[in-house]
């Protein structure tokens, strides 16, 4: 099983100190790479109400590329009582000579395991301790809910770099981290990658798809794309094998090409 490292910006008293500071258990990555990733850490903004709050991103660290998947939470108490943010981020190191396998899945299945209401605490970063390696499934798991993967790409597809781009879709927000996991799986490993998805957050820092439930009343969103449509077809035809694991395609123009959507 390839090695799980912990990133936390927490206030939970430790050896290290008490007051708000990072907590790594991780590999001794380079000062800059941990300052970067810390930035980020900090720069999750939940929304105000008891939503999950998620967000993925990659960072190379140390020379690798490591794909995150993070939770905030705002609500977060330490042992005196006083509130505060607390982010903690898993960590898994991709081999770019493999297929990445569902590591969305897998990080998802570790955070739904620690319990939310010891965020903060001395026994939650006990726990993130013992915790250092992660199962990753191949393959693509279940068939994918072919109108929120429509969405989904075309969202991607619309990522800039300064840009986020909203999701609106008719899904209960629990169920959205599922749906997007297995909606990403279905893209290669780079894009995969950059195509960074939260839910339940405000602001991300860095562009990102930010999924919410549709307000009653209110449309799906974005329109599907004649990109994202004819790229789903083709997987309906084709499968993933030929792509899923390509590291070599690196855009949406690319990957056009390879699968003949354009």
């Amino acid at each position: 099983m390839p090695p799980l490292h912990h990133a936390i910006f927490t206030h939970a008293a430790g050896g290290g100190g008490t007051g708000f500071r990072d907590v790594f258990l991780a590999p001794d990555w380079p000062r800059q790479d941990k300052e970067r990733l810390s930035r980020w850490l900090r720069g999750l903004r939940p929304r105000d109400d008891d939503s999950p709050a998620l967000a993925t991103s990659s960072f190379r660290l140390g020379g690798e590329i490591h794909a995150v998947l993070a939770r905030a939470d705002a609500t977060a108490r330490d042992e005196h009582g006083r509130p505060g943010l607390f982010v903690h981020a898993l960590l898994v190191p991709l081999d770019e000579s493999e297929e990445p396998g569902r590591f969305e899945a897998a990080l998802l299945s570790v955070v739904q395991k620690l319990r939310k209401d010891d965020a903060g605490s001395e026994r939650y970063l006990t726990r993130c301790q013992k915790k250092r390696d992660v199962k990753i499934s191949g393959g693509h798991g279940r068939k994918p809910d072919e109108s929120f993967t429509e969405r989904f790409f075309t969202a991607a597809r619309l990522l800039g770099s300064a840009t986020s781009c909203d999701l609106v879709v008719p899904h209960r927000t629990d169920a959205l981290p599922r749906l997007l996991a297995s909606a990403s799986t279905r893209l290669p490993p780079r894009l995969r990658l950059a195509c960074r998805w939260a839910v339940g957050l405000r602001s991300t820092q860095v562009p990102a798809v930010l999924a919410r439930s549709a307000a009653p009343g209110e449309a799906s969103a974005p329109t599907p794309s004649r990109e994202a449509t004819a790229y789903l077809r083709w997987l309906a035809a084709h499968g993933e094998a030929d792509v899923a694991g390509d590291w070599r395609i690196r855009s949406w123009e690319e990957l056009m090409k390879r699968t003949g959507s354009v």
